[in-house]
């Protein structure tokens, strides 16, 4: 996960990162149904942080087609924090030498690189691009993907608020404002198409839509299970670093999560998460 240009969401735990893949693999394909998993032999995840989603999709491979038939496969992360980086290849067991992450900037790839991968995936980089630097992001993706190849993009929207629930509203609000202060993009979902279209020269383009449902128990549970709260808090904590680098004091921080706790233990809080992916074909 990475913005060569900003590099202050990086404070974000990145085991907050691994919760995230968890609960987009329910969701959301290792690849779009329309990209045969057969043709990929080069792979890039940009941005990558601890390289989760390459390591799911050459587990998702050897179930596919046996170990022998991806003896050739190569699934590279790019992270530009070396000690994520190093952290990330030490966590690698399945694939290891197959799957792997490269310290480097994803605004600019070595000169050797173009034409190289059959697949390059950029998702969920919103909190570190800046607007005005996606085109060149994107760029770089086409140019170091394959004629022939596939690019991907995933982005989320921000999740959607409640009438009766100021304080999942007044996160999400604080969320936006850290994510626009630090450089990021948090809008960014209702350019994607324009972006990607004008970034290459395609034989397909595709889009499509997922909403991941989110709701806390109902008030008839009575209140969180403890297990429950424990997994709030820490998704809370990881979060704390950038939100106070984004100008959120550490009281105010710990007022918003006490709101948001308290609403999940009085009522139901329900939201709706939606991801786009846009992929397309490179001529």
């Amino acid at each position: 996960m990475q913005n060569a240009k900003k590099a202050s969401i990086t404070q974000i735990d990145p085991r907050l990162f691994d919760a995230l893949q968890v609960v987009l693999q329910q969701y959301l394909p290792v690849i779009p149904s329309g990209i045969p998993l057969a043709k990929l032999t080069t792979v890039l995840d940009a941005g990558c942080g601890l390289h989760q989603w390459g390591k799911a999709l050459f587990r998702v491979m050897i179930e596919q087609a046996g170990p022998d038939l991806v003896s050739d496969v190569r699934i590279e992360g790019i992270e530009l924090q070396p000690d994520i980086t190093q952290t990330a290849n030490a966590q690698i067991r399945t694939g290891r030498g197959q799957v792997f992450v490269s310290q480097g900037d994803v605004f600019h790839f070595p000169a050797n690189r173009t034409e190289w991968y059959d697949l390059v995936q950029a998702r969920f980089l919103a909190p570190y691009v800046a607007p005005h630097d996606w085109p060149g992001l994107l760029a770089e993706l086409v140019r170091v993907c394959k004629s022939g190849g596939w690019v991907v993009w995933i982005e989320p929207a921000f999740p959607t608020t409640g009438e009766r629930t100021p304080g999942w509203n007044n996160l999400l609000a604080s969320i936006e404002r850290v994510v626009t202060q630090l450089g990021g993009s948090p809008q960014i979902v209702g350019s994607m198409e324009t972006l990607f279209h004008q970034s290459g020269y395609w034989k397909e383009f595709k889009t499509s839509n997922v909403s991941i449902p989110f709701s806390t128990v109902s008030p008839a549970s009575g209140s969180l299970l403890i297990e429950q709260y424990r997994t709030l808090r820490s998704q809370f904590l990881a979060l704390r670093p950038a939100m106070i680098a984004g100008g959120i004091s550490a009281d105010t921080f710990e007022r918003i999560f006490q709101e948001v706790l308290n609403e999940f233990n009085t009522r139901t809080v329900a939201s709706q998460w939606m991801w786009k992916t846009i992929y397309g074909q490179k001529q």
